[in-house]
């Protein structure tokens, strides 16, 4: 398995050329948003997709690649959806040091995570101005650095189950709002019409659709991008110090970016239409692709149980 289309300057397939010449094009659009038409087009929506289900599980197959890196990564990944306040997602791919996994959950306001394999026995914290740069933190500098990441893995957690609730079920979340932004042309002259979302937690996207079928094109929104580095010298060797060194690979700290999802394949499934190809962009590059392969609607079997603290 493998990436269809990647890197720059490699030409992209119908679909996601069509995604990427609407984004370039709304950007050079200034029209002001309407609610009310923008409500009406996404409830119509929701009405051409079909049935409204309570619950849903999607099962795929998970391909990653970091911007700027030529390696690929296999998973699995399951996303468990139960209305009106539960969300789960179970990840799990190969490394090169092994199987890995972590499972994310958020249960009406409430967010946990743990690892299906954990990897080196957990983590550790290091700060600087010890010996040789570095000293182990004091359990209050411990505590207020998983404070800090909690309360941001819970943010993210929040924002992605407000966009699955719109992309799988075109479900608007609580208190959220939508607007209609107007009418975006990609450069074949392919027209999409193009909404606005905004809501808790300072979330915040776009949503194109077409406008014969009304289902999603793509989906715009700010959100992590992982990034390779490239190799860098460890020092040492001949000459060191600050000589010439073994070459490592290393991962920078992702940033904020203009995250671009694309949606294709769509099939029907117990009287709903759903995308089997997922594909996120940034900069014009892929970096993930999901093919999902099963999804199981209203199924007594998903229970507010699977989403408790174990």
């Amino acid at each position: 398995m493998s990436f269809l289309q990647s890197g720059k300057g490699r030409r992209a397939g119908p679909a996601l050329g069509l995604a990427l010449g609407l984004s370039a094009t709304l950007w050079a659009q200034s029209a002001p948003a309407v609610s009310g038409h923008g409500l009406n087009l996404f409830q119509q929506a929701g009405i051409a997709l079909g049935s409204v289900p309570h619950n849903l599980e999607i099962q795929g197959n998970l391909l990653t690649r970091p911007l700027g890196s030529k390696s690929e990564r296999q998973g699995k990944l399951v996303i468990k959806l139960l209305l009106p306040g539960r969300y789960q997602r179970a990840m799990k791919s190969q490394t090169p040091f092994g199987s890995f996994g972590m499972v994310q959950t958020l249960n009406n306001g409430q967010y946990w995570s743990h690892f299906i394999r954990p990897m080196g026995g957990g983590p550790m914290f290091f700060g600087r101005n010890g010996a040789n740069g570095r000293r182990k933190l004091t359990p209050a500098e411990r505590e207020r650095i998983q404070a800090r990441m909690h309360a941001r893995a819970l943010a993210m957690l929040q924002d992605q189950f407000a966009r699955a609730q719109i992309i799988w079920l075109m479900q608007l979340p609580a208190g959220y709002t939508v607007h209609y932004g107007g009418l975006a042309q990609a450069a074949n002259g392919t027209k999409a019409e193009w909404l606005k979302l905004n809501g808790a937690h300072n979330f915040s996207a776009l949503l194109f659709l077409d406008p014969k079928t009304q289902r999603p094109l793509m989906m715009q929104y700010p959100g992590m991008v992982p990034r390779f580095a490239g190799n860098f010298r460890r020092p040492g060797g001949p000459g060191a110090p600050g000589g010439p060194g073994r070459r490592q690979s290393f991962m920078r700290m992702p940033k904020p970016q203009t995250i671009e999802l694309h949606f294709s394949n769509w099939r029907k499934v117990q009287g709903h239409w759903f995308p089997m190809r997922l594909v996120k962009t940034a900069k014009g590059q892929i970096f993930e692709q999901l093919d999902i392969k099963k999804i199981q609607l209203d199924s007594n079997k998903l229970t507010a149980k699977q989403f408790a603290k174990s």
